[in-house]
């Protein structure tokens, strides 16, 4: 975990070697680059070489992986990629059974043949899913979703060390589209906001001026001595709405979640995803599953914590909270 970081700070090495690094937070590897070199010191003759290794199957899609080695690739660093299992290209097939990718890549979806016989980019769900009743096919467009003029938006938080905020609109007849996903990593609220609510908004959503704000309830608890504390206080008054605390049971927005993906509206879905809130997609895919004992039991009374839960609860909270609700104006 990235908190594990501390572990390596007292390391002297020449080099590392990390086997299945997408399963590795960035964190790591940041602080494995600053031990490596070290072995043997100066005065010993130094090192001939250092560096790191890694080794794995391709990563999520906008993975840290896919940031460092496609898009912005810092200096002294190489990719080295294994051409797909069904490519004439491909090697080792002479050490496996005959027609063992062809084999292998029968029944499964296309985002697992991409990684595991392909060896490109894609999304592998872990675990059984929170939210089996959202099906792709049918709830995501793999697109930007228009901004309708005069229809009601909404916002729902979660917090933490991954504030999360997902934005979009109620249209006209009823139905739910959800339009952005926005997320950070090891902050806060307010940097959130900042960083990439309010430029959202400006950007996407001028004239917008009705807003349905909800999310985790716990939001609005904190030092009530000071309302810079109070992340609730923090998202009403950088964007001028009403926080609307979501419901704290579990089996109340899970409830609410299926009813909304299984719900039609003049023959369509209640709820639509845009490329813009891919995050989202990733975690009703099964990013948001429930945990499994060392036994293989699903305990399904809460889901596991991870960076696709925090998207996972604000719909949750969205859902339960959408259905009913009046449009409501900025303060």
């Amino acid at each position: 975990r990235p908190d594990h970081v501390k572990n390596l700070l007292s390391l002297e090495i020449t080099g590392a070697w990390v086997n299945e690094a997408r399963e590795v937070p960035e964190a790591i590897v940041d602080g494995l680059d600053g031990r490596i070199g070290r072995y043997p010191s100066k005065r010993e003759g130094g090192c001939t070489w250092m560096g790191i290794f890694m080794d794995t199957n391709p990563p999520d899609e906008g993975s840290w992986w896919e940031v460092k080695f496609e898009k912005d690739r810092p200096k002294g660093w190489e990719l080295f990629k294994q051409p797909s299992g069904l490519s004439s290209l491909a090697e080792n097939r002479k050490h496996l059974p005959a027609r063992y990718y062809e084999d292998l890549i029968e029944g499964k979806n296309r985002d697992w043949a991409n990684v595991y016989v392909h060896g490109q980019y894609g999304f592998i769900a872990e675990g059984e899913a929170v939210t089996p009743e959202y099906n792709p096919a049918i709830h995501f467009a793999d697109c930007s979703l228009p901004v309708i003029p005069g229809a009601l938006g909404f916002m729902s938080f979660d917090g933490g060390h991954r504030p999360t905020c997902l934005i979009g609109q109620v249209m006209p007849s009823g139905r739910v589209q959800i339009i952005h996903a926005l997320q950070m990593i090891g902050s806060g609220m307010k940097q959130l906001l900042n960083a990439q609510v309010v430029p959202v908004i400006n950007m996407h959503y001028e004239g917008i001026e009705d807003w349905y704000v909800t999310g985790d309830p716990s939001l609005s608890t904190g030092d009530q001595g000071d309302t810079d504390s109070v992340p609730s206080r923090i998202i009403e008054t950088t964007l001028g709405v009403k926080f609307n605390p979501g419901p704290v049971g579990w089996d109340e927005r899970r409830e609410a979640s299926k009813n909304a993906l299984n719900s039609l509206i003049d023959g369509k879905p209640y709820v639509s995803l845009g490329k813009d809130a891919s995050i989202l997609h990733k975690a009703l895919t099964g990013g948001w599953h429930y945990p499994k004992t060392s036994g293989g039991m699903v305990l399904r009374d809460k889901a596991v914590k991870n960076e696709y839960s925090d998207p996972g609860d604000c719909f949750g909270y969205l859902m339960a909270k959408l259905t009913g609700k009046s449009k409501t104006k900025k303060q």
